[in-house]
This record gives C-alpha cells, sequence and structure tokens, in this order.
C-alpha cells in the first residue's frame, strides 16, 4: 500500500513540474512579444529573409544554316471545267389492270358401287 501511495505522489509531482514548466515558458514568451515595438500603419518584416541569388537564364537554340536552293518559275496549268452530265428522265410505269378471277370448275362427285 505504501509502495502505491509513493508512485502516485511521484507521478503527480512529475506532472506538476511539467505543467509549471509550460506555464513559465508560455508567459515568457508573451512577455517577449508584448515589449516588440509594432506601429499599425507599418507591416512587420519577416524576421529571416532569404539571400538574393544572382539568377540568369539564358537559351541557345542551333538550327541549320539555310542553303539557297533554286527554285523553277511557275508555269500556269489548265484545271478542267466541269461540264454538264445529262440526266435520265424518269420514264411512267405501267399501272397494273386487274384481271378476271377465276371460278371453280365442278368436279365429279363419287358414288359408292356395292363390291361382290
Amino acid at each position: 500500500m505504501n509502495k502505491k501511495k509513493n508512485l502516485t505522489i511521484a507521478i503527480s509531482l512529475i506532472t506538476t513540474i511539467i505543467l509549471a514548466s509550460v506555464a513559465v515558458v508560455t508567459a515568457w514568451r508573451l512577455k517577449q512579444i508584448s515589449l516588440e515595438e509594432t506601429k499599425p500603419t507599418v507591416p512587420e518584416k519577416p524576421q529571416a529573409q532569404e539571400a538574393e541569388l544572382p539568377c540568369s537564364l539564358t537559351f541557345t537554340v542551333a538550327s541549320p544554316t539555310p542553303t539557297p536552293t533554286p527554285t523553277g518559275t511557275p508555269t500556269p496549268t489548265n484545271t478542267p471545267t466541269p461540264t454538264p452530265t445529262p440526266t435520265n428522265t424518269p420514264t411512267p410505269t405501267p399501272t397494273p389492270t386487274n384481271t378476271g378471277t377465276p371460278t371453280p370448275t365442278p368436279t365429279g362427285t363419287l358414288t359408292p358401287t356395292p363390291t361382290p
């Protein structure tokens, strides 16, 4: 039982020391911030600035030197003119005419004959 009490007290002391350290560091930082002079109309300069490095960018495009080539004089060419093509005119098709309908022809009737 005694060991359990001692462990609880030790953990409480360590936690208290950590929290007190955080409080002291926070108060010290707030004090530093409050002592800095600031003007409401002038923006604040950044504390760390990057050094300006000389920067230059050059491009070299290599192209072959053109060689002169002889060119001929253009000659006019005849362009064919469209000629009208004859169009076929439709011819009337004959209309079908009714032909007579076939009438059924009577067929003979069979009569039974006695067999001996």
